[in-house]
Order: C-alpha cells, then structure tokens, then sequence
C-alpha cells in the first residue's frame, strides 16, 4: 500500500508515518510565585485562565512548592514561559519555566 493513489492523494503505510509529531507532543511548565493560600481548585482555575492563550492545557498538578502545568501545542511551552514574571493577581509573580524530565 506503501505510495498507493487516490484521487490525487499519496496514501502512507503507517507504520513509516511517526506516530507523534512535535504538534502532538505534550509538554509541561513549572510554575512557582502564586498565593499558595489559594483553595486547589481556584488556583487550578486561576492558572488555566493565565496560560490558556500558550496552549491546550491538559493537566494542572499542584504539588508542595509549585504547579506542573502540561500542555499540547507546537510552541506553547515557550509561550508560556514568556509569562515569567507576569502577575497572576494578589500581587503575586509567576516564576516560569520549562520543566524538566526529573519533575
């Protein structure tokens, strides 16, 4: 099947097609710097409002000291990193970064 044609479309084995592509791929930040008095749930919700415009958020966990935030999109991990610094209200200013494989 591998080159085969349909109406003027080239059709793949998908078995030499990678399976993820770097659009696919789910990424995550680490977040310090928020009111950590906040109840879980308005922070979760206070931090998918802030970095909502980076990327599909797909998972917020909040852990001791900081928050893993994961994301799909090419690009949005840089993004949100671009919100270092910004304020998440309450006078409070994020400290973002990409987050390691060890997080």
């Amino acid at each position: 099947m591998e080159g085969s044609r349909i109406e003027g479309l080239t059709l793949k084995d998908s078995r030499t097609v990678p399976v993820e592509s770097e659009q696919q791929r789910s990424e995550a930040i680490s977040v310090t710097g928020y009111d950590p008095s906040l109840p879980q749930e308005d922070l979760k919700s206070a931090l998918s409002k802030h970095f909502a415009s980076c990327g599909e958020i797909t998972d917020i966990l909040i852990l001791d000291s900081r928050a893993l935030i994961h994301m799909y999109g090419l690009g949005s991990v840089q993004r949100a990193v671009r919100l270092h610094g910004t304020d998440l209200g309450g006078g409070f200013n994020l400290t973002v970064q990409e987050a390691s494989d060890s997080d």
